[in-house]
């Protein structure tokens, strides 16, 4: 069974490819309504996981998250922390 692997690191998995395919298909990525260039990033929940690619290239490495990590983040964004103008950013 062939897999990727993302970079090491909290929050990220192994992916098989047999588990991406079955996302394309029947569930389908998306993208961010905010998104207009197309170069987004695209998410997919499979099983209470969060899967994040490269909407630019959707063969490649497919981070994954955990419901807990995912909530996280989106609370980090909407509160602006990675925000450039952001202290908490720098």
């Amino acid at each position: 069974m062939k897999s990727r692997l993302a970079p090491r690191g909290a929050g990220l998995g192994l992916v098989r490819e047999e588990v991406i395919k079955e996302i394309s298909v029947q569930q389908g990525w998306q993208k961010s309504t905010f998104c207009g260039s197309g170069a987004c990033v695209e998410v997919a929940e499979v099983g209470g996981q969060f899967l994040v690619r490269d909407g630019k290239n959707p063969a490649g490495p497919v981070l994954q998250f955990t419901s807990e990590e995912w909530d996280a983040f989106i609370s980090g964004a909407a509160a602006g922390e990675f925000s450039t103008s952001s202290p908490r950013a720098r």
